[in-house]
């Protein structure tokens, strides 16, 4: 995006803004894995995996390779979390 400014005021003057996720992003790649390891401001630290699918990794493919990291990582199911960043903040400014 060329004029990221504009882009912003045209999105808020359309749908408002409802919070601002702030976050810093490191990515790493296993196989067709992409691994987000993000510190959002307000929230702390969080790990994300991401298969990415296509011909030669279908939904099967992807689960078998985030069990695997999830186990060699030591990523129990109760360490989940389910909510998207902006929720969570939103969350926190409510308590």
């Amino acid at each position: 995006i060329k004029d990221v400014q504009t882009l912003k005021r045209i999105f808020s003057q359309m749908f408002g803004i409802k919070i601002v996720v702030e976050k810093i992003r490191l990515i790493y790649l296993y196989e067709n894995v992409r691994i987000h390891l993000d510190r959002v401001k307000g929230l702390g630290d969080f790990l994300e995996f991401e298969a990415v699918l296509g011909p030669q990794n279908d939904k099967e493919d992807g689960r078998r390779k985030i069990a695997y990291l999830s186990e060699y990582l030591n990523i129990q199911y109760k360490d989940l979390i389910s909510a998207a960043y902006a929720d969570l903040l939103l969350q926190n400014n409510h308590d």
